[in-house]
């Protein structure tokens, strides 16, 4: 008895029904999380207008600490963002491959704007730095 691999007896169709499933279920969590960033960002907004409206205001440690604290958990959620764009826009590739066309390009096109926006502005920096002369030794 030969027995096929699970992946090679199911159609390109149906393939790329099981994958849109999963695309709507990272497109939903990532709206989630989009929606979570920023119920934190309005808590943060009402914690800070509470505190600076009280009579004693907290010492300069005490506030620099909570601003760390409220940083990382923001970039924290922003990570969580960026692995689901990821993960979104590599779905969206399979799909595109099993179908032969593009069919989803958001993720991946934004994706890729964004790496290469994010890159650009760090060779302009090491540019910058070295005057006119890349070395990439450093």
């Amino acid at each position: 008895m030969s027995a096929e691999p699970p992946s090679d007896s199911l159609k390109a169709t149906d393939r790329i029904t099981i994958l849109l499933k999963e695309y709507d279920t990272l497109r939903a969590e990532m709206t989630a999380r989009i929606n979570s960033r920023f119920a934190f960002l309005g808590l943060t907004m009402g914690i800070a207008a509470l505190v600076w409206s009280r009579d004693r205001a907290p010492s300069t440690m005490v506030m620099l600490g909570l601003a760390a604290i409220l940083l990382a958990v923001w970039f924290y959620l922003g990570q969580l963002l960026y692995r689901l764009r990821v993960a979104i826009a590599h779905v969206e590739n399979e799909i595109n491959k099993l179908a032969g066309t593009q069919l989803l390009t958001w993720e991946s096109h934004a994706s890729s704007r964004l790496l290469s926006h994010v890159h650009g502005l760090f060779a302009k920096k090491r540019n910058t730095n070295t005057e006119g002369t890349e070395d990439s030794s450093e």
